[in-house]
């Protein structure tokens, strides 16, 4: 919309909520109050249990000689170190290529933290691409 159309809005959405959104209140006290919050939870941490196990057993089967890590007891991600040899800048621009991103690892360098690591994703993923971006790591390593 134009500039103009949208601070009118803003200005309306202003004098209307000033004690808070009282239908979007009810809507979250009622999924709440029936269960459907807490069904999605326990669904939602089912899903990324089995996705971080997968995960972490494809990539110590599979990767065991080049690779480090602990599996996290929460989180989306896994911190992962690569053996020395790897050079993970090189290794994220050829895995690119093949469809998979993968950080190279220098957002987690700090002057007193020069390590081969990055965090590996695995929350938004199938397990069948789980299992595929392991597949291309190991190609390309």
């Amino acid at each position: 919309a134009s500039e103009n159309v949208i601070k009118h809005l803003s200005n309306i959405r202003i004098l209307l909520d000033r004690q808070g959104d009282h239908i979007l209140d009810n809507a979250m006290a009622d999924l709440l109050n029936d269960g459907t919050i807490q069904r999605y939870v326990r669904k939602a941490l089912n899903i990324y249990e089995e996705r971080r196990n997968h995960f972490c057993n494809i990539l110590n089967s599979e990767l065991k000689e080049v690779v480090n890590f602990t599996v996290p007891e929460g989180g989306m991600t896994v911190w992962t170190e690569f053996d020395n040899t790897i050079d993970l800048d090189s290794l994220a621009k050829k895995a690119y290529t093949k469809g998979l991103y993968l950080s190279n690892g220098k957002i987690h360098h700090y002057q007193s933290y020069h390590k081969n690591t990055t965090r590996l994703g695995f929350a938004s993923s199938s397990l069948e691409n789980l299992t595929n971006s392991v597949n291309i790591l190991k190609e390309l390593i």
